[in-house]
Parts: C-alpha cells; sequence; structure tokens
C-alpha cells in the first residue's frame, strides 16, 4: 500500500542511503500544521505529492 511510505522507518528501495524517518516527518509536521499531504505514484514514470495547508 503507497500510504505506508508515510510510517515510520518504512523504506521502499534498500539500494539508497536513508533511515526511512524523512517522509514520516514530513507528514507530522504538515499534519500538526493543519495541513493534508498525498501520494499518486505511477510505477516507471514517479510521483507527484500533494501538500495541502489552511
Amino acid at each position: 500500500m503507497i500510504h505506508d511510505i508515510f510510517s515510520k522507518f518504512r523504506r521502499r528501495h534498500d539500494h539508497v542511503e536513508g533511515s526511512g524517518i524523512g517522509l514520516f516527518l514530513t507528514k507530522k509536521i504538515i499534519t500538526n500544521a493543519g495541513g493534508e499531504i498525498e501520494v499518486e505514484s505511477e510505477m516507471g514514470k514517479g510521483s507527484v505529492f500533494k501538500v495541502y495547508f489552511k
């Protein structure tokens, strides 16, 4: 499921460095500010992140 990418320590790729905390913190900051974040992804084409603020 694509929303798993916002889980703490969740990583989609093992061939790149990272701890898997970046998108978790991003979502936490946005939702704590009253906003929302969405992601649309298509295999082989990429992803679009939409961020909404009040």
